[in-house]
Formats: structure tokens, C-alpha cells, sequence
């Protein structure tokens, strides 16, 4: 290879192993279109007011005059409904919707890729849900759930991500979170927030990030004491936009 490109990269620990290998070649680049980053390439072309990378890729093979196939439209519009939350964060634009637009011409099978990305779910995915608002604490316009390993073998499914969402579609809640067990004592926290209240200022205080309605962050150590300390950032920003 003589390039490495790096695509809706944020930071160099997403990169994981292939961080250094990435960090010593020679010809880099990386598109993004996270406000916050600290991810070094040779050339860097970030668009923050783009809601996801998949506007960017777009305007770059119209202008490099790549023919869209049908196949390219289902890419793209998968990365525009996945990191919008199908056209429901506030990172949403006029070109945001003009873009899927184009794209739905371009063949986009936009109804499969909504069903598939947000709505079509297993049995066991049903059974995690039960599990989650079994063991779901809920307070101040603020809901949470730690995914146990237990809670996800039981289920049978450690797809946990997507019912962040669904806390946060709950009456009043402004905050959701979901702290998951991963392996040898590690943990990540995904967070969701609505309009005017911003996640990943919480996730930055603790070394996470992402956009603004969506971030994470990944730690070690007891989950219910970093569910409380999540709890009281959330609660404390929610303080702070009230006054």
C-alpha cells in the first residue's frame, strides 16, 4: 500500500493495534468530522458541521466524478442513518437530508437499510430489553443500566448499544447511559442526550468522546462507582442549563 486512510477516526486509541503502524507510514490521511480529535495524519480533512463521514465521502466522489452505484448508495446512506440515529440528532442538516435524497435516486435501498439498522431485532434481543428495564435506575431525567456479563449470556445477545436510545425515549428523561462489561475488568459507557444537552461533554470528563447527542468512553475499575460519577456529570450539566 502507499496510503492509509483513516475514516470517521476520532482519536489514535480507536485505531487500536494499527495505531503505530498508522502513525509511521509515510502518506496518511484522515477524514473526519468529530469536533474534538486528536488523531495526527500527513493530511487532514474534517467537516465538524457534517453529520457523519458519509456526507463528506459523498461530496468527495461527486467531485472526483465517481460513479455512485447502487451499492455505494446503500453504504452511504447506512453511514447517514447510522450516525444520525436515523435523521434524529441535532447534527442533522438541510444537507444531510438533501444528500440521502440524492442518494435514494442513486438506488439506495433506504427502507431495507432503516429496518434493518433500527428496527429489525431477535428474540434475544427482546429478552436483553426485559432484563434492561428489569435492572434499569432511573432519576432526575436521568436513566442507566449496567450490561453484566450475566445480564447478556442470559440473554443470549451482547447488543446492548441500541437500547440506550430507547431509556432516553422514555417521558422527560434528557439523559440515558449504558455502562457494559467487556473482558479482564473493562468497561465502556455509551451516553445519549437530547437537544441542547451535550453527551460527549460528559464523556470528556472522563477521557471519552463523540458527537454531541452520542459518545462514550471505556474504563477499568467498579462500574457502579462510574455509573455515579456519570450520573452527577449528567445531573450537574442538566443543573447548569436550567440556571
Amino acid at each position: 500500500f502507499d496510503t492509509l486512510i483513516a475514516v470517521d477516526v476520532a482519536t489514535r486509541r480507536m485505531l487500536g493495534k494499527y495505531g503505530d503502524q498508522f502513525y509511521a507510514f509515510d502518506n496518511t490521511i484522515s477524514i473526519d468530522h468529530h469536533g474534538t480529535r486528536d488523531l495526527n495524519a500527513k493530511a487532514i480533512y474534517c467537516e465538524p458541521h457534517s453529520s457523519s463521514c458519509s456526507e463528506i465521502i459523498f461530496k468527495l466522489a461527486k467531485k472526483l466524478k465517481v460513479k455512485i452505484t447502487p451499492k455505494i448508495a446503500n453504504y452511504l446512506f447506512s453511514g447517514i442513518i447510522g450516525d444520525t440515529a436515523c435523521f434524529e440528532h441535532d447534527n442533522v442538516t438541510s444537507q444531510t437530508h438533501n444528500i440521502a435524497g440524492e442518494l435514494y435516486k442513486y438506488g439506495a435501498d433506504t427502507k431495507n437499510i432503516i429496518f434493518t439498522l433500527k428496527k429489525q431485532q431477535t428474540l434475544a434481543d427482546i429478552k436483553l430489553r426485559n432484563l434492561v428495564y428489569d435492572n434499569m435506575v432511573m432519576k432526575d431525567k436521568i436513566a442507566y443500566v449496567i450490561f453484566t456479563k450475566e445480564m447478556t449470556d442470559k440473554a443470549g445477545t451482547d447488543r446492548t448499544k441500541h437500547f440506550i436510545p430507547e431509556m432516553l425515549n422514555i417521558e422527560d428523561n434528557i439523559f440515558a447511559f449504558g455502562i457494559s462489561e467487556k473482558e479482564d475488568g473493562k468497561y465502556t459507557a455509551s451516553i445519549r442526550s437530547k437537544n441542547g444537552y451535550s453527551a460527549c461533554s460528559v464523556a470528556e470528563l472522563f477521557d471519552g468522546g463523540g458527537h454531541t447527542q452520542a459518545a462514550g468512553l471505556a474504563f477499568n475499575g467498579d462500574p457502579n462507582k462510574y455509573a455515579k460519577k456519570i450520573f452527577n456529570a449528567c445531573k450537574a450539566q442538566i443543573k447548569a442549563e436550567k440556571n
